[in-house]
């Protein structure tokens, strides 16, 4: 076949599929969407903003402008969107209404996306460190020195020996298995 363009298709004529809905940011997009209980959840680069979509009808819920790109994927946990921005703070969010659960200083611009592992979530940022806040009001539980260079990655946990282990990687190559209680 030839084209520029590959199709995937679910009709009998052949055709793409319809378009359910269509919602524009504004902004690029380098995240990948975060969905739970109806609700859309995506970063937008140039527009420093993060939005709640419905998930069923594409028509926006809320948009909040953080300080900085939020170019990383959210998690979320019992109705709460987190998520990180390259103003240096990791965000809570409400996923249905918007408003800021609670906004935590990280340090560096947050380069990793966050993982909800218990009660914490964790993220990598720009200057090599891994943070763990409380979940709930997003007190710093513990930060390591994990890489020379940035966390890019997303944290994802594995179990070692019946113990859970957070394991997130740096740039410059390396992996690092953490404890998440310490």
């Amino acid at each position: 076949v030839a084209g520029a363009g590959l199709w995937w298709t679910n009709r009998s004529d052949g055709g793409p599929p319809p378009v359910a809905w269509q919602f524009e940011t504004g902004s690029a997009l380098a995240s990948r969407p975060a969905v739970a209980d109806g609700v859309l959840v995506i970063g937008a680069s140039v527009t420093n903003s993060v939005h709640g979509i419905d998930a069923a009808d594409g028509k926006g819920k809320w948009r909040y402008t953080a300080g900085g790109t939020v170019d990383t994927t959210a998690s979320i946990a019992d109705g709460v969107a987190f998520i990180g921005s390259h103003d240096g703070a990791l965000y809570a969010f409400n996923i249905q209404t918007g408003d800021v659960v609670w906004k935590t200083p990280v340090g560096a611009k947050v380069t990793g996306s966050t993982t909800v592992v218990g009660d914490l979530v964790v993220v990598g940022t720009g200057d090599g460190s891994t943070w763990a806040v409380n979940r709930a009001d997003g007190s710093v539980e513990w930060t390591a020195r994990t890489g020379t260079q940035m966390i890019n990655s997303t944290p994802v946990t594995t179990v070692r020996d019946g113990e859970q282990l957070i394991v997130i990687g740096s740039t410059d190559g390396s992996l690092y298995f953490l404890d998440p209680a310490t």
